[in-house]
């Protein structure tokens, strides 16, 4: 039998999902939440096999891929006695942000939600997962003229931005030169691990350690923001 929860911001896709699956032979379906609910869900995760894990919700203002932080409170509170299989499935699976972020987070799986429509699809999946959340061979593009590398730590780095509210800091358009700015740099970078880099991905003209307020911003939109198709 698969113990599995069920994690989606959207009320009837989370409702419709659990009550197909939990018709099908082999699966009980223990809880339908939505991240909040997910991230106080606490001990019981180490009850479940299955977690199946919608990525983002862009109607938030912050980090539109709450996903990212399930996938980590799953794998805070099991530690390393119980592992249940985490399967992220969203509309953004092409999105590099999301697939790093993911893997850094301990998902094991990563579903296109398109290629689960069909209901048989989606019974496949659950029961034998096959799209593993394997690294890429090297860095793409995008990553490359953000100044991230394999050594950078990308949630961390998330989150140490959330905590100092750097988005709306950035929003203001605050003293760039003023010493909070310098310590808030230098200890993102202390943290995130990037190489400093100008818009068009090149080193920049004069050394420098910590990446500019520009860089910030641009990684976190690639980090917290959904991709809309241009």
């Amino acid at each position: 039998m698969t113990r599995m929860v069920v994690i989606d911001d959207d009320p009837y896709v989370r409702r419709g999902v659990a009550a197909f699956l939990g018709e099908c032979a082999g699966i009980q379906v223990l809880a339908v939440l939505d991240h909040e609910a997910a991230l106080l869900f606490g001990r019981r995760w180490r009850e479940i096999d299955l977690a199946l894990v919608d990525a983002a919700d862009d109607s938030r203002t912050d980090d539109q891929f709450p996903g990212v932080a399930v996938v980590e409170e799953i794998r805070r509170q099991c530690g390393a006695d119980h592992r249940p299989r985490v399967m992220v499935v969203t509309g953004h699976a092409y999105d590099e942000a999301v697939r790093r972020r993911m893997r850094e987070a301990g998902a094991d799986y990563l579903y296109d939600r398109r290629s689960l429509m069909d209901e048989q699809a989606m019974l496949s999946a659950v029961l034998r997962p096959s799209s593993v959340l394997a690294a890429p061979a090297g860095r793409t593009p995008e990553e490359e003229r953000l100044g991230i590398s394999r050594h950078t730590r990308v949630n961390a780095a998330v989150a140490y931005a959330l905590a100092e509210n750097i988005p709306s800091r950035l929003a203001r358009r605050e003293n760039p030169r003023g010493r909070v700015w310098d310590r808030i740099r230098e200890e993102f970078n202390q943290i995130a691990r990037l190489a400093t880099v100008n818009s068009d991905g090149l080193p920049p003209d004069r050394a420098q350690d910590e990446p500019s307020r520009r860089q910030l911003n641009r990684f976190l939109t690639w980090a917290t923001k959904v991709k809309r198709p241009s």
